[in-house]
């Protein structure tokens, strides 16, 4: 229930609703038209990201690490995925707001060995970690993450 409870907070935190009003197909194409060729091309790629639910998945991505965050433990955290119906394990997710959950558990694995979830523990806790038990650079996890998702 934590890690649940921790996703939902992860999403407010984060200001999602917040994201979803800005990244409105209403509000781009009035920036847009208003824009200058600088702001065009953000609202273009932001466009491209949102064709495909990119922007939404990668704010799951966020909410799950919240999750962990809270928890303390990978395993609670899947746990959550694998207590859903099976259905949402392994779907099609490309055009999925969500991804799906074999996805959601290798990436809340990734994150838990990186240098990024330390860093983070460190500033929650206000103490060191020991950093050498973790594998993967924040840009090696962003590459990983974006490879997956």
């Amino acid at each position: 229930m934590l890690a649940l409870i921790a996703h939902e907070v992860g999403h407010a935190i984060a200001n999602h609703s917040l994201q979803n009003i800005i990244c409105d197909p209403n509000v781009l194409k009035f920036f847009e038209s208003v824009g200058g060729d600088l702001l065009r091309n953000k609202i273009s790629k932001i466009k491209d990201m949102l064709n495909n639910n990119l922007a939404a998945r990668l704010k799951e991505v966020t909410a799950d690490r919240a999750s962990l965050l809270a928890c303390r433990n990978v395993d609670y955290v899947c746990s959550m995925f694998e207590k859903l119906p099976s259905e949402l394990m392994n779907y099609d997710d490309f055009y999925s707001s969500h991804p799906n959950n074999k996805k959601r558990i290798a990436m809340i694995n990734l994150f838990a060995e990186s240098q990024l979830y330390a860093d983070c523990i460190e500033r929650i806790d206000c103490c060191s970690v020991d950093k050498t038990k973790y594998k993967y650079s924040e840009q090696e996890l962003q590459n990983l993450i974006m490879a997956i998702v």
